[in-house]
């Protein structure tokens, strides 16, 4: 799942929609045990909290629905719901940008934490050479 299906201009699943796929993918996980489910870009999902400042604007409702955070409620009701310590089903978030994103709230739905750090200079010259092979 991605924010950029559910949320955007572009939506695929607009508005409700957006509830009834996270249902039917937290669903066929669980027919089909052992899975995963993968969101990428989970900033968006979970972003960090930001301060108001005076003379903002409250978003709208067609704003709202376009938001990917509305995804959270429904994620959260889901996961807890379906993915119990006897259930067979992994989520996996994924994020290039983690400090776009609450870290309380991460550290609230995933139960560890992986940081990956990106490569130096001397590691992305031998991958580069390793996949040109």
């Amino acid at each position: 799942m991605s924010p950029a299906n559910l949320a955007g201009d572009n939506a695929k699943f607009p508005g409700k929609e957006c509830e009834k796929l996270i249902a039917m993918v937290f669903y066929v996980a669980k027919a089909f045990e052992p899975s995963i489910i993968y969101i990428d870009e989970a900033e968006k999902v979970w972003p960090a909290k930001k301060k108001k400042k005076k003379g903002q604007k409250k978003k709208s409702k067609d704003e709202m629905l376009k938001d990917p955070a509305r995804m959270k409620k429904a994620l959260v009701k889901w996961r807890t719901k379906w993915v119990v310590d006897d259930t067979r089903i992994t989520v996996i978030g994924c994020t290039n940008e983690p400090q776009e994103g609450g870290k309380k709230d991460f550290k609230k739905f995933f139960d560890k934490s992986i940081y990956f750090p990106f490569p130096d200079y001397t590691t992305r010259r031998l991958m580069w050479k390793t996949f040109i092979n």
